[in-house]
């Protein structure tokens, strides 16, 4: 079995700490790996409990009945809940978990939609992942406001779960696919350049035709579309927060003609950029 922790405050591994005084704590976070060994847990924690299975599957008697859940789902459990449930050591399961505490933790569970059940499908997430090492490597370095650091992960990945929870239920495909997610990051850095449709297509290794339809699908509009509202919402911020011409946010956002840039902002904004930046202020 492989098995490392990360503790910052528990009196007890089986009743935890509750914490009165921050609205978030962390206790402890960890990772599992079960090998070839059974593992078999019955206890009550004061604290929040709150495991993302991985690979392989977790046995959870809940509401009077036992239930099988794989990879790809979290499991929560709320304070004093009875926490009863094993692994088989042959089915190589494999998790992440993590206790915390403080006086917002409820309120902030509810908001994000993660208080009126125990278990969420949630997807095989990198990032999920990526935020659960962070903490546990916080933990211990224990470096300067570490505390600080693990709790912001633990917003991310609450917060995340709770997006991926929703999409799955709603059967959402929004920025499923992740070279859509990918070019949406590369635009957001490139909007000034005039890329063509298929310096992006070739970038996610599709068609021009492949790609179009698939961010079509995605962004509910087409990639030239997407840019050009990039550009707008950065012109809208350069002309309310700054002197610069409208010359020089044209060349800025991307457009070498001053006078088509005017004829596109006042296209998307319904005036042109000066009578914007005289209403705005």
């Amino acid at each position: 079995m492989i098995h490392y922790t990360g503790i910052i405050r528990e009196t007890d591994t089986n009743t935890g700490n509750k914490d009165t005084e921050n609205p978030y704590f962390i206790n402890c976070c960890g990772y599992i790996k079960t090998g070839n060994r059974d593992i078999s847990i019955n206890r009550k924690r004061v604290d929040y409990y709150l495991i993302y299975l991985v690979n392989g599957k977790g046995y959870y008697r809940m509401d009077g009945a036992t239930q099988a859940v794989s990879g790809g789902n979290i499991i929560i459990y709320k304070p004093n809940e009875e926490q009863n449930y094993y692994y088989l050591g042959n089915e190589q399961t494999e998790l992440y978990w993590i206790h915390f505490t403080g006086t917002g933790a409820a309120g902030l569970l509810s908001s994000l939609g993660l208080a009126d059940r125990h278990v969420y499908e949630v997807g095989m997430q990198t990032e999920c992942v990526q935020l659960f090492d962070k903490i546990i490597h916080e933990i211990h370095i224990k470096n300067p406001k570490y505390h600080s650091f693990c709790i912001s992960y633990l917003l991310q990945l609450l917060s995340m779960f709770s997006r991926e929870s929703l999409l799955h239920e709603k059967g959402m495909k929004v920025l499923k696919n992740r070279d859509i997610e990918n070019v949406i990051k590369k635009m957001q850095l490139e909007y000034p350049q005039d890329q063509p449709v298929k310096y992006y297509a070739d970038f996610c290794n599709l068609s021009v035709y492949q790609f179009i339809r698939k961010f079509k699908k995605s962004m509910l509009m087409p990639p030239s579309r997407y840019i050009e509202k990039i550009r707008m919402d950065r012109s809208r911020e350069l002309l309310a927060d700054t002197d610069l011409t409208v010359n020089e946010i044209s060349g800025i956002v991307g457009y070498n003609d001053p006078f088509y840039f005017s004829k596109v902002f006042k296209k998307n904004t319904g005036l042109n950029p000066m009578a914007f930046r005289k209403r705005d202020h």
